[in-house]
Parts: structure tokens; C-alpha cells; sequence
């Protein structure tokens, strides 16, 4: 799907590519409602299409709702939730939230301190982010 942003019709163009089961089309519009681009901002619009996003496998939406939940943005704050996604997300290879999972799990946010998987989850956060440069 093209980027559309700039349409004064850009939510009824991704709306209409979502419905029909666009995956790309449900995390722009959780972009969209999450920054306020082309609608107003509702961050619990953007937990919607995220979440839509993530169920049907998109990882940077799984990452984008553990920010949600850690951050509590359209959400109440809840860091086990935000564990949960982005323990999905860095399954799927996203390195942020391998990070983030190895911050979480250092500091006992979300899930009890493990020092043992806050170091797997910062190495393979390292490790990975190395790949790619």
C-alpha cells in the first residue's frame, strides 16, 4: 500500500484497504490516530488498528502497543501487557523491544526481576542490532 498521508481522504483510503484485510493499512491508521496525521489524535483509536495489526502478525504494531500499555497512552497503564506484546514483537525480530524486554526484566517492571533475562534479552538486542548495520 502506497503512503497516503498526505490525502485530505487518507483515513476512508486506509479504512477501506483495512477492511478488506490490509495489514499495512491497520498500522497506518494506528499511525494516524496515535500522531494526529490527516484526523485528531485519539491514542485509543490507534490501540484499536495497532491491535488489529499485531493480531494479524504485523510485529511493528506489537511493538508499538507495548508502548501503549507501558506508557499508558489510550490505555491504563499496565507493563505486563506491555511485556506480553513486546515479548511477541522480539520473537518476531523487532530489537527495540528486545531492549525493552531486557530493561523490563532488569528492573522488575511488568514481571518479577530476572537478571538472567534482562541480560539474554539486552544481548540479543545487541547482538541483533549489530546484524543490521
Amino acid at each position: 500500500m502506497t503512503r497516503v498521508f498526505w490525502r485530505k481522504d487518507a483515513e476512508k483510503v486506509y479504512t477501506q484497504a483495512a477492511e478488506q484485510g490490509d495489514v499495512e493499512a491497520m498500522y497506518k491508521l494506528g499511525e494516524m490516530y496515535y500522531l494526529g496525521l490527516c484526523v485528531e489524535k485519539d491514542r485509543a483509536k490507534a490501540v484499536e488498528w495497532f491491535t488489529k495489526a499485531a493480531v494479524a502478525g504485523d510485529v511493528e504494531a506489537m511493538y508499538q502497543l507495548g508502548r501503549m500499555y507501558g506508557n499508558g497512552f489510550g490505555v491504563e497503564k499496565d507493563e505486563a501487557k506491555a511485556v506480553e506484546w513486546w515479548t511477541k514483537a522480539a520473537e518476531g525480530g523487532h530489537v527495540s523491544a528486545m531492549y525493552q524486554l531486557g530493561r523490563m526484566y532488569g528492573n522488575g517492571n511488568g514481571v518479577k526481576m530476572d537478571e538472567a533475562k534482562s541480560e539474554y534479552w539486552y544481548t540479543k538486542a545487541k547482538d541483533n542490532n549489530k546484524q543490521g548495520e
